[in-house]
């Protein structure tokens, strides 16, 4: 049988909820406080399990102030666009 921590990181992660922000990108927020973030259109690349159908979405419309506006890592290092933010 497997080591327990091998099945721990079989495990897929689980996110409390997302948001999703002008400028296209998607935040993904963790139980301990982690939030990845990455465009909407790089999803399946970075995380392609996450379901975004199961996952409770942030009770805003779309948020103005993601950390890839803010310039903060992001998984996939794209900055944002000039103007796409406001």
């Amino acid at each position: 049988m497997p080591s327990p921590f091998l099945l721990s990181q079989l495990r897929p992660i689980s996110f409390l909820r997302y948001t999703r922000c002008k400028c296209g990108a998607i935040s993904l927020y963790r139980a301990n406080g982690d939030v990845l973030t990455m465009l909407a259109k790089n999803k399946k690349k970075y995380l392609p399990f996450a379901d975004l159908r199961r996952i409770p979405r942030s009770p805003y419309e779309f948020t103005q102030d993601c950390p890839r506006c803010r310039g903060e890592a992001v998984l996939d290092n794209q900055p944002p666009e000039k103007g796409t933010t406001e």
